[in-house]
């Protein structure tokens, strides 16, 4: 166990060190550039069109492609961090429901047995299974969302598309061609 969590430290530390250091070469890229780039404005109006000055900026565009490659590679490397840490993550969480589940039964279990002991077993196991139905069943809506059934509804508001009756008597006993 102790090898396993040296292990995930030292690979955490790895991409800690990684992340920091693509991180300090995009800062300090962007800061080279925005010094260029400051420069190159503050010059301008006394810089003559010569052949050396098209070689300044051919350099500072090929820069400018590198840190765009370098940001590319970044973002590439934070999204595959992010999917790992969010796959882990749905690992935990689904362990642990598991594991809560499984010591709710175990606990559920020792206390019928203890009510068996008491002679209330029957009593114990008929309301458990009350109170199980009453908090699984749904008393509210679910994620805010109106039911198709409108009386369960606040104000009884129907959902979009309903079928009413008076739209059945309207479609039903309407003469085409006149006014509704």
């Amino acid at each position: 166990m102790e090898s396993k969590l040296a292990a995930y430290r030292a690979r955490k530390a790895k991409e800690e060190l990684a992340q920091k250091s693509l991180y300090n070469q995009l800062k300090r890229r962007i800061t080279k550039l925005m010094t260029v780039s400051t420069e190159k404005l503050e010059r301008k109006e006394d810089v003559k069109e010569t052949p050396e000055n098209n070689e300044h900026l051919k350099r500072d565009l090929t820069s400018n492609t590198e840190i765009h490659s370098d940001n590319e590679k970044f973002s590439e490397y934070e999204r595959s961090l992010n999917g790992d840490s969010c796959d882990q993550a749905a690992k935990k969480s689904g362990a642990l429901e598991w594991t809560l589940l499984a010591l709710k039964i175990f606990l559920w279990v020792c206390l019928w047995g203890l009510f068996i002991e008491l002679q209330f077993g029957a009593v114990f196991f008929t309301l458990s299974l009350l109170i199980f139905t009453y908090f699984n069943t749904r008393t509210g809506p679910k994620d805010n969302k109106p039911s198709a059934y409108s009386v369960f509804n606040k104000d009884c508001e129907r959902i979009h598309g309903t079928l009413t009756a008076e739209q059945l008597q309207k479609q039903m006993f309407s003469v085409p061609g006149l006014p509704s």
